[in-house]
C-alpha cells in the first residue's frame, strides 16, 4: 500500500491549469490503474521476411533481404484522455554484396603471441592486408495515417479513490472526431483557428522514400591490428499533410528531399592473446521519425500552414567509445571496460527534439567454468544532460496544488523550462545488475538475478527523486533440444519500485507509475 492525496472536488472534473486542493492522505493500492470502463486497447503486427543468398565463388556472395511490415493500433483512454490511432505500411529491400580479397602488401607479424603474453613478435613489412568489404544499397516506402490527442489529457486531476466510472475527461477542447472511429478523438496536425489553436505531431499522413548506399571493409592489417571504416549516403523524399483538418479549412501539407551522411571507424589491437583494445568514432545524421515508422512530423508555420522543415532531418549524432576486453582463466572467464561520450536527440511527444550529451562506462564480467553453470555482472555508469529541453505538460509537479502545498499555477499547463542544461529525468547515475543460472544435463535449470538503481529525478527541476531501489527475480526452466519452458518468479520481496513513465521531458510531473509487484510469468519457446 501507498499513500495518495485525495483532491478536493473539481467541478466538471479534472481541466486545463486545474487546482488540487488537498483534504489529506489515504492508502492506496499500487495495483489501482487510471483506466475507465469504456477504456480500451487494441493492436496488431503483421510482418513478411523473406532472405536470399546466392553464392559466387568462396570470397564472393551476394544477399538479399526483403521486409513487409503491416502495423495498426487503437487506443482509447478516456481516464488519461489519450487517443491514439495508427495505421501502417513499410516496405524495405537491402541488397548486400560481400567481398573477401587480400592484397600483397602491408604489415605482417613476425610470428603469434608468446603464451605467457608478455613478449610480442616483431613486425615487419612485406605482409598480406585481407580485406572483407559489405557493399550495397536499401530501399524504403512508407505509408502511414495517424491520429492522436493529448492536449486534453489532466493527469494530476484525478482522484484515484473515486468510482473508475467518474475518471473520464470530458471538457474537451480542439479535438475533431476521428473518421469511421466512434468516440475516438484526435487534434489535428497544425493549429487553424482560435477554436482550434493547438497542432499535435502525431496526427499525420505521410508518404515517404528513402533510397540508401552503404560501403563498410574490415581490414586485417596485421593478426594483431584491426581497422573498420564505413559510410552511408541516404536520400529521402518525404511528403506529408493534415488528415484531419476542421470542416471549411484547406488540410496543411509539405514535402521536401534530403540527402543525409554518416560514417564510422573502428581500431582494434590484440595486445596480448588475451587482451584487446578498441576505439570507435561514429557520426551520422539521423532524421526526426514518426511513430508509425516514418520520417518526419507535419510542423504548425501559422494558422493553417504546415512544413517540414529541413532541420529535422539532419540531427547530427556523434559517439566516441574506448575500451578492452579481457579472455582470462583459460576461456573461463570474460571481462569487458568501457568508456563513451554521445551526442544525441530524442523527440517529445509534442515534436520537439532535444538535444542529449551522456558520458558514462561500463563493466561487464561473464564467468563460465563448465556448460552447466555461467554467472554475469555488470555496472553502469550514466550522466545524461539535456540541453533546453521542449514543452512540458505541467512545469512542476507542485503547480498541481493550491498553496500551502503547492504553488496554484494549475495542472496542466504547457510551461517550457528556461534555456540552459539539465540533467535528463528518468534514469539514474549508477545500475547493477546480475544473474546466475545452473542447467542439470537432464535441461532442467534455476536462475537468479538482481538489479540495483540510484536515486533519479523524475522530472528536470530534480524537486522530487526516486531513491534506491532493488528488485530480485528468480526461475525455473526445462531445456530440450529446439524448445524450452520456463516459469519467472519476480520482485520475489514485493518492493514498491518505481518509473517516471520515460526518461524524456514532459513527463515526469505528470506520470509516475509503480512498478508491479511480486508475479509470476510463464513462457513456452519453440525454436524452428
Amino acid at each position: 500500500m501507498t499513500d495518495c492525496i485525495t483532491p478536493g472536488n473539481q467541478p466538471g472534473g479534472p481541466s486545463f491549469l486545474g487546482v488540487i486542493n488537498p483534504t489529506g492522505l489515504v492508502p492506496l493500492s499500487p495495483s489501482r490503474d487510471l483506466v475507465a470502463p469504456g477504456d480500451s486497447d487494441y493492436g496488431k503486427d503483421f510482418n513478411l521476411q523473406l532472405e536470399a543468398t546466392y553464392n559466387v565463388n568462396d570470397n564472393f556472395y551476394i544477399v538479399n533481404r526483403i521486409l513487409y511490415e503491416y502495423y495498426h493500433q487503437r487506443d482509447r483512454e478516456d481516464a488519461e484522455r489519450w487517443n491514439n490511432y495508427i495505421n501502417s505500411n513499410v516496405v524495405q529491400d537491402r541488397l548486400e554484396f560481400h567481398i573477401d580479397y587480400d592484397l600483397p602488401f602491408g604489415w605482417a607479424s613476425g610470428g603469434e603471441p608468446a603464451p605467457d603474453g608478455k613478449q610480442l613478435p616483431e613486425i615487419t613489412p612485406g605482409g598480406v592486408t585481407r580485406n572483407s568489404i559489405i557493399a550495397g544499397a536499401a530501399f524504403k516506402y512508407v505509408e502511414a495515417t495517424q491520429y492522436e490527442d493529448f492536449f486534453n489529457e489532466y493527469l494530476n486531476g484525478t482522484d484515484l479513490t473515486e468510482n473508475p466510472a467518474n475518471y473520464p475527461i470530458l471538457n474537451l477542447f480542439g479535438v475533431i472526431p476521428i473518421p469511421g472511429i466512434p468516440a475516438l478523438y484526435g487534434t489535428p496536425a497544425v493549429a487553424y483557428s482560435a477554436n482550434y489553436p493547438n497542432g499535435i505531431p502525431g496526427t499525420l499522413r505521410e508518404h515517404g522514400y528513402e533510397a540508401s548506399w552503404f560501403v563498410q571493409d574490415n581490414v586485417s592489417v596485421t593478426n594483431r591490428l584491426n581497422l573498420l571504416v564505413g559510410g552511408r549516403l541516404d536520400l529521402i523524399a518525404d511528403k506529408a499533410s493534415d488528415p484531419l483538418a476542421p470542416a471549411g479549412f484547406t488540410p496543411a501539407s509539405d514535402s521536401t528531399s534530403q540527402l543525409l551522411y554518416s560514417g564510422n571507424v573502428s581500431l582494434t589491437y590484440k595486445t596480448t592473446d588475451w587482451m584487446t583494445n578498441y576505439f570507435t568514432a561514429e557520426f551520422n545524421e539521423s532524421f526526426e521519425g514518426s511513430y508509425s515508422g516514418g520520417f518526419a512530423y507535419l510542423k504548425g508555420d501559422g494558422y493553417g500552414k504546415g512544413i517540414l522543415p529541413s532541420n529535422v532531418y539532419h540531427y547530427e549524432n556523434v559517439l566516441y567509445e574506448a575500451g578492452a576486453k579481457f579472455d582470462l582463466l583459460n576461456h573461463k572467464l570474460f571481462v569487458s571496460v568501457a568508456g563513451y561520450y554521445q551526442e544525441h536527440n530524442f523527440l517529445s511527444s509534442f515534436g520537439t527534439v532535444t538535444a542529449v550529451r551522456t558520458d558514462g562506462a561500463e563493466l561487464i564480467a561473464t564467468y563460465q567454468p563448465n556448460k552447466n553453470f555461467y554467472t554475469n555482472f555488470s555496472l553502469s555508469y550514466i550522466n545524461a544532460i539535456e540541453i533546453n529541453p521542449g514543452t512540458q505538460q505541467t512545469y512542476n509537479v507542485y503547480d498541481a496544488f493550491a498553496p500551502p502545498y503547492g504553488t496554484g499555477v494549475g495542472s496542466p499547463n504547457f510551461i517550457s523550462y528556461p534555456p540552459g542544461h539539465y540533467r535528463q529525468p528518468g534514469l539514474p547515475h549508477w545500475l547493477i545488475n546480475g544473474i546466475a543460472s545452473y542447467t542439470l544435463d537432464c535441461g532442467l535449470g534455476a536462475s537468479i538475478g538482481f538489479w540495483v538503481t540510484s536515486p533519479q529525478p523524475t522530472s528536470e527541476l530534480q524537486n522530487v527523486w526516486i531513491p534506491w531501489q532493488y528488485e530480485l527475480d528468480a526461475g525455473v526452466f526445462y531445456k530440450h533440444k529446439n524448445w524450452e519452458v520456463r516459469v519467472d518468479f519476480l520482485n520475489v520481496t514485493n518492493q514498491l519500485n518505481f518509473t517516471t513513465g520515460g526518461s524524456f521531458a514532459e513527463n515526469g510531473n505528470d506520470l509516475i507509475v509503480p512498478g508491479l509487484p511480486f508475479h509470476i510469468q510463464g513462457s513456452v519457446t519453440i525454436r524452428f
